[in-house]
C-alpha cells in the first residue's frame, strides 16, 4: 500500500501546478462573473437613462408641436396683452389722462373691485390658466351724456388690453349735468398656479 509513496516527491510539483492553475481558474471565474454583473448593471443603467432621454426627447417635441400648432393664438394673446401680468395702474393712468384731456368736472372718485376669476362654463380642468376679471368702478357728477361717451370712446381707443364697459348708470339728471357711475371691466390670463393678482 506503499508502494505510491516513492512516487510523491516526483509528481509533488505536478500537483502544485496542477492546484494553481485550478485556484487560477477558480479566481478567474469569479472575476469574470463579478465583471459580468457590472457590465449587465452599466448596461441597464444605459438603457434606463436611454428611455429617460428620449422621453424627454418626445416630450419636448409634443411641446413644440403643440406650440407651432397654436402659435397664432399665443401671438394674438401676446398682441392682446393677455400674457402680461394686470396693468391696472396704467389702466387707470389711462382713465385719469382722458378725464384731464376732456377737462371733465373735477368730480372724478374710482376705485378698483376686488380682483375675481372668471367663472369657467365648463367643468374643464385641465387648463393651465384662468382669465380674471378686473373692475375699475369710477363716479362722476354734474357730467353730459356726451361728455361721458366721449370719455369712453377715448379710453376704448388708447387702452390696448381687452377690457369693456360693464355698464353705467345715469342719475340726479340737473342743469350741470347727470351723475355716472361706470365700471370698467378689464380682463388678465394668469397661470392657475399663480396667487391672486
Amino acid at each position: 500500500m506503499t508502494h505510491w509513496l516513492p512516487l510523491l516527491p516526483i509528481t509533488r510539483h505536478g500537483l502544485r501546478l496542477l492546484a494553481g492553475v485550478v485556484l487560477g481558474t477558480t479566481l478567474l471565474l469569479l472575476a469574470g462573473t463579478h465583471t459580468v454583473n457590472n457590465l449587465r448593471t452599466a448596461h441597464q443603467q444605459l438603457q434606463d437613462r436611454l428611455r429617460h432621454l428620449q422621453d424627454n426627447q418626445q416630450r419636448a417635441e409634443a411641446e413644440q408641436a403643440f406650440l407651432m400648432r397654436h402659435r397664432a393664438t399665443f401671438e394674438q394673446l401676446a398682441d392682446q396683452g393677455l400674457l402680461q401680468p394686470p396693468a391696472r395702474e396704467q389702466w387707470l393712468n389711462q382713465l385719469l389722462a382722458a378725464h384731464q384731456q376732456q377737462e371733465l368736472p373735477a368730480t372724478l372718485n374710482y376705485r378698483w373691485a376686488t380682483t375675481q376669476p372668471l367663472p369657467r362654463l365648463d367643468n374643464n380642468t385641465t387648463t393651465t390658466h384662468s382669465v380674471w376679471i378686473h373692475d375699475l368702478e369710477f363716479s362722476l357728477q354734474n357730467i353730459h351724456e356726451e361728455d361721458l361717451l366721449h370719455l369712453l370712446d377715448q379710453l376704448t381707443q388708447s387702452i390696448r388690453e381687452p377690457f369693456r364697459i360693464q355698464g353705467c348708470q345715469l342719475s340726479d339728471p340737473q342743469a350741470e349735468g347727470l351723475q355716472a357711475q361706470c365700471t370698467l371691466r378689464f380682463f388678465s390670463l394668469l397661470p392657475k398656479t399663480s396667487e391672486t393678482p
